[in-house]
């Protein structure tokens, strides 16, 4: 009885300790694919913005030039 005991307690810990770094690679896969979705999603915001920031200056010239 007693070396079935010691032989489920050494199990136990094993299997926490594996759960354990599952979930860590988890968690790290789970923070890397916010980093990039956050990365894309500020190329994609900084390129609309870039592109508005261009229409707006070419509109500005077209009023300028009918304006003139």
């Amino acid at each position: 009885m007693a070396e079935q005991f010691s032989v489920m307690h050494n199990k136990q810990p094993n299997t926490v300790y594996i759960n354990s770094i599952h979930y860590r690679v988890n968690l790290i896969n789970m923070s890397l694919l916010r980093a990039i979705f956050i990365l894309l999603v500020y190329k994609l915001k900084s390129l609309i913005f870039n592109k508005i920031i261009v229409l707006y200056r070419f509109l500005c010239q077209v009023a300028q030039q009918v304006t003139q």
